[in-house]
């Protein structure tokens, strides 16, 4: 599988404390890899310290054929990450259309190519695209976060614990939703307390314990 992210030995955290310690992982070309750890153990760090809003104590991280170690969020975005949040972080006065557009830096066929890829995957918010994100499910919202960080044509998407606190049947939609998203070509580092929510949408598992990957 062609490498797309590849980060060795990194080493980062908050004040001087280390909460990643050299830690070492890869994630191929539509490959979609699962990050699973109970609370606190890092896994939000290491998806701050990957997209750069994290300083790094330590180690490399390459994306495609460029070291981004030290490149701030915004040259990593363009190069092609983006970011799921944990937390449901929609615009809420902005419709839903609004809300994928204002993400989209194209225009015209692909910006229009962007939105039919994203209302194929939840057609759910076809019919809701002129309500205001506020009006949304949770699970709708969700989906629309999604939907905005496809609207940036990504190479990667890292989610930090997509279905928390969505209803089992909104939870297996959105996780039907990232396998498709994978098969399309696009990479995905997803974080998830529990392995069991992603059934087998995963090729691979990697436990996080204080800081390290551990056996699973």
């Amino acid at each position: 599988m062609t490498p797309l992210l590849e980060v060795d030995a990194l080493t980062a955290g908050y004040g001087g404390v280390a909460v990643l310690r050299a830690l070492t992982l890869n994630v191929g070309v539509g490959e979609c890899v699962a990050i699973v750890g109970s609370n606190g153990v890092g896994k939000s760090t290491l998806i701050r310290a990957l997209l750069g809003q994290l300083p790094r104590v330590s180690g490399t991280i390459r994306f495609g054929d460029r070291d981004v170690a030290d490149l701030p969020v915004e040259d990593r975005a363009r190069l092609g990450m983006a970011l799921v949040p944990e937390g449901r972080r929609v615009f809420p006065g902005l419709t839903v259309l609004e809300n994928l557009e204002v993400a989209s830096g194209q225009g015209g066929a692909r910006r229009r190519q962007s939105l039919d890829i994203v209302f194929d995957l939840f057609p759910v918010l076809t019919s809701r695209r002129g309500h205001r994100a506020w009006q949304l499910s949770g699970g709708q919202q969700q989906m629309l976060v999604i939907g905005r960080a496809l609207m940036t044509e990504p190479k990667l998407i890292l989610m930090d614990e997509p279905t928390l606190g969505l209803a089992p049947i909104v939870s297996r939609d959105v996780i039907k939703a990232i396998g498709k998203i994978a098969r399309i070509g696009t990479g995905i580092l997803v974080s998830e307390q529990n392995e069991s929510r992603l059934g087998r949408l995963v090729t691979r598992v990697l436990k996080l314990e204080a800081g390290h990957l551990a056996p699973l």
